[in-house]
């Protein structure tokens, strides 16, 4: 949804024939009228907590990869969708650290292929991560529903089916998002030729397919799957287990999680579209701020499974106490070759 701020700061900016510094003293005396309260809160959440974000989230998700790529965990459906899930939140923590270089102002983009690759490429893992997080609630449904016949309906063929066809589609809407853009005179912007058709049509698009309908497929599912197990006509038998809990008690606390953090952005992102056009400049730069306080918030979202899987999870903690072990008994074999080889 990075076309959201782009478009926000196009409008600011425009296409007049102003100077890259009478655009930015524009800028800066509209950040002056913005309430001090609101100004303080972007600066934190732009400039630490989106940083820290990306410290914690990278090894949390790496951890995760490096656990459910071991053989044991091959077998399972399930294990498919969260190791797809790990990879595409990596892709949004790499788009949070880059997030955080270009707002702190260590990185600009000078060419159309860096501000394609901006534009586009944070789609890729925010559409993925969605898709994947609803194909897993419809794979706890049926799960629930149909307990019987999940071996037959819930293979591992057809997760890795389901994967490939979301990363597919994904990789997809985040190049034909990043080609609508490219370098402008300050920043990367929507093309000329294709403005109005992208803000009427792309960015809702994106916006629905990133959100709307993963919303609405999670909420169904977990609903379905919660009153179907409070009826008591399923069995804790034949719910399957993942790290030694219910798997889908799992899913319902990453669901929770997920409404928690898209739908301020998802609030906020529809103001900006209805003051689109709107002739009031500070208005603009205000939901924008609002915006990217709120995408900083969203991105909360693709760093927290590690820490929901690690405290709810009793087996998943022994896997991860295993994955430290391992790491510290091969530091310190290659420490010994290391120091053997320096007394040579």
């Amino acid at each position: 949804m990075a076309s959201v701020t782009a478009d926000s700061t196009t409008w600011i900016t425009g296409h007049s024939a102003n100077s890259f510094s009478e655009v930015n003293q524009t800028n800066e005396n509209l950040v002056d009228l913005l309430p001090t309260s609101l100004v303080l809160i972007y600066n934190i959440c732009v400039k630490y907590l989106a940083f820290m974000i990306w410290i914690f989230a990278v090894p949390a998700n790496i951890l995760i990869v490096s656990i459910l790529t071991k053989e044991k965990h091959g077998t399972s459906s399930t294990c498919v969708y969260f190791l797809s899930l790990a990879f595409a939140d990596l892709c949004v923590n790499f788009r949070t650290f880059n997030f955080w270089l270009v707002r702190s102002n260590l990185v600009t983009y000078t060419s159309d292929f860096e501000c394609q690759i901006e534009k586009g490429y944070p789609l890729l893992g925010m559409l993925a991560s969605s898709w994947t997080l609803a194909t897993i609630s419809v794979e706890r449904m049926l799960s629930v529903c149909i307990p019987y016949r999940m071996k037959n309906v819930c293979t591992v063929n057809v997760a890795r089916a389901s994967v490939v066809s979301i990363w597919m589609v994904s990789t997809s809407m985040a190049l034909l998002n990043g080609w609508f853009h490219h370098m402008g005179e300050a920043y990367c912007e929507i093309k000329n030729e294709y403005r109005d058709f992208f803000i009427d049509h792309i960015v809702h698009l994106d916006y629905c397919l990133d959100v709307v309908v993963p919303f609405f497929v999670i909420l169904f599912n977990s609903v379905i799957t919660i009153v179907r197990l409070r009826s008591r006509k399923t069995s804790s038998k034949t719910v399957p287990k993942a790290f030694g809990k219910p798997i889908f008690i799992l899913v319902l606390i990453i669901n929770a999680i997920f409404f928690i953090t898209q739908v301020p952005y998802g609030v906020i992102f529809v103001v900006q579209q209805v003051n689109l056009r709107s002739t009031s400049k500070l208005r603009m730069f205000y939901l924008l701020y609002l915006e990217r306080i709120l995408l900083v918030l969203k991105y909360v979202n693709y760093a927290l499974n590690f820490y929901i899987y690690f405290l709810t999870a009793s087996q998943f903690r022994q896997e991860t106490k295993e994955v430290f072990i391992s790491c510290k008994e091969r530091f310190f074999a290659f420490w010994v070759r290391l120091t053997k080889c320096c007394n040579r």
